[in-house]
């Protein structure tokens, strides 16, 4: 018998004349201590195989020297170390499908090799497969202490490059060599599978940010801004925000300019949306100083004098008060005291200065006559030409071509349309339970476990859909309309004489007699919805950011129905003179 014959295995045991018989009848101590030697034999080997050239004979006894303890114990680590990182509702999966994706997986790697004809046993190379896992086990451990993606995938590519050079020392000994490639192919997928195992997303139990909670009826219907930009002090003094009404959309035509895109030098159509924007009034500023526990208010200074819709904001019921706001304050300000010592202390004191500004809301066409009024930041210069700035514009309109310009990315910021109280399948997007459930489908059958005694928040439920607040960032402005022009939806390849107001009206909202802002795509809201306009916090850098805007066409037909008709004009033009055009 040859030296390389009396070293392979039979049925999983070293072959030797001592032990040509079984092992049942050893003393259990013995074989226990047969098998820790082979696993730290096993793991010693696949260590060092990469820095040790073994010889043919060495190669072959680890191939076919195969056991089935040291994969199952790499496993169940591994499956542990990713039970630590998975996320709650995932915990309970991760030892299932690990070990079904695993185990089947080198079954299946196995069955190819010996489909391929590879002159090995098939628990042999299923041995293989699983002390392969040990590099994937090592890097679990180690992400539990350095949780870098950056860390973790440069010791994936060494472990695949280690692992295939075990591989290959392994397979060189008993393969062909044109079937090797077909063993190794199928052997990447399966490792570079087991390596991205722990970003896995085993299901979706919702569709919906929990981070919305709770879901209920905002307290308000204008948007809340909650961080304005960074101040910059080598700017003039600005203001960071503005309001307007939602009236409608409709879309346009324009010219694509991205050098190397598909799209570049073409025309395509978009959905813009038109806000309606009269210019706003200062009345006032509130100076704020910084303390541990965020910023306070130090004071308050009102203009001299306040429009009667402003007023209305003070009050739950204008009509039954003695409307007597602001009486006093008008003159304390009359006799210019108060006044100049209170702008003094907000100079002395004061690090952040909001002013305070309200809608002309009775110059749109809504049936609305409470002006709404917010702060707005300014940005820009010291703390003292802000409240300069600030006292300049008291009484005066605030136009929104002040603020903002046009292919500037903006933020939205408003209260969403409420849909009233939903099940969970149309407020969660749950999946409809089978046909034949009992007691209803459109529901979750499991609330949860019986402890804790309680349904958890992340279990969907039914409830309000709807009318909250939400942030839709960068905003692309395509054009800053003016009220009083009657060309404002005129472009250079369309001479028309036409407003922006579509034939008939917006619907649910009327005409558009101010200043307005077309923005790109839709924004939050229904009809007549406040919307607040802000800054963008992070100036963009994208080319579509970057990307001036060249209109060619605004549609202004008919928004009820199939419009044809640009204009009136056009219309009478096609039809002719008609019955009542005729008598007057």
């Amino acid at each position: 018998m040859s030296e390389i014959d009396k070293d392979l295995v039979v049925g999983g045991d070293i072959y030797n004349e001592e032990n040509s018989g079984g092992t049942l009848s050893e003393p259990l101590l013995k074989t226990v201590k047969r098998d820790v030697f082979l696993i730290y034999s096993k793991l010693h080997y696949f260590v060092t195989a990469g820095k040790n050239d073994f010889d043919r004979a060495h190669n072959l006894k680890m191939l076919y020297n195969w056991d089935l303890w040291g994969p199952c114990i790499l496993l169940l680590l591994l499956s542990s170390c990713l039970y630590i990182k998975a996320p709650f509702e995932n915990k309970d999966k991760i030892f299932s499908v690990l070990h079904f994706f695993s185990i089947y997986g080198a079954i299946a790697i196995a069955l190819n090799a010996q489909i391929l004809g590879i002159n090995c046993s098939f628990f042999a190379i299923l041995s293989m497969l699983g002390y392969c896992i040990f590099p994937f086990t090592v890097i679990s451990l180690i992400s539990l202490i350095i949780p870098y993606f950056f860390v973790k995938l440069i010791f994936t590519v060494i472990s695949v490059i280690h692992i295939y050079r075990i591989i290959q020392l392994s397979i060189s000994e008993i393969a062909p060599e044109e079937k090797r490639i077909l063993i190794l192919y199928p052997i990447s997928l399966f490792f570079f599978s087991v390596a991205e195992m722990s970003h896995r997303k085993f299901e979706r139990p919702r569709s919906g940010s929990l981070g919305f909670l709770p879901r209920k009826r905002c307290s308000r219907s204008r948007g809340k801004v909650k961080a304005f930009p960074k101040d910059d002090s080598s700017q003039p003094p600005h203001l960071t925000a503005f309001m307007g009404y939602k009236a409608g959309m409709t879309h346009i035509v324009r010219d694509v300019d991205k050098p190397g895109s598909k799209l570049n030098k073409k025309e395509v159509v978009e959905a813009v949306t038109i806000v309606e924007t009269p210019p706003m009034i200062c009345v006032g500023f509130v100076g704020y100083i910084e303390t541990p526990n965020g910023l306070r208010a130090l004071t308050t200074v009102f203009a001299g004098y306040l429009s009667e819709e402003c007023k209305r904001r003070f009050y739950k019921n204008y009509y039954r008060s003695k409307r007597k706001a602001f009486t006093k304050y008008a003159r304390n300000y009359a006799e210019n005291q108060r006044m100049e010592a209170e702008i003094a202390r907000c100079k002395q004191y004061c690090t952040v200065i909001r002013a305070l500004c309200h809608t002309q809301v009775s110059k749109t066409g809504l049936n609305k006559k409470k002006a709404d009024i917010m702060e707005i930041q300014v940005n820009g210069g010291s703390v003292s030409d802000k409240i300069d700035f600030c006292v300049r514009c008291f009484e005066q309109p605030i136009p929104v071509s002040t603020i903002f310009s046009e292919n500037e990315m903006i933020d939205i910021i408003g209260i969403s349309k409420g849909k009233g109280y939903k099940g969970v399948i149309s407020r969660w997007g749950v999946t409809k339970l089978p046909r034949k459930t009992r007691r209803g489908v459109r529901k979750v059958s499991c609330i949860g476990a019986w402890h804790p005694a309680r349904v958890q928040f992340q279990v969907p439920r039914a409830g309000q859909k709807g009318y909250g607040q939400r942030t839709e960032m960068n905003k692309k402005i395509y054009r800053i309309g003016r009220g009083d022009d009657p060309r404002n939806a005129s472009t250079s390849a369309d001479l028309t004489e036409k407003t922006i107001t579509p034939m008939g009206g917006f619907p649910r909202y009327g005409v558009v007699n101010q200043d307005f802002l077309m923005l790109k795509g839709c924004t939050v809201g229904c009809k007549k919805r406040l919307l607040t306009l802000r800054k963008s916090l992070v100036p963009p850098v994208t080319r579509s950011a970057l990307e001036v805007v060249n209109l060619k066409f605004i549609d202004t037909s008919s928004k009820f129905g199939h419009g044809r008709f640009q204009t009136s004009a056009e219309k009478a033009k096609y039809y002719g003179p008609c019955k009542r055009s005729a008598e007057n």
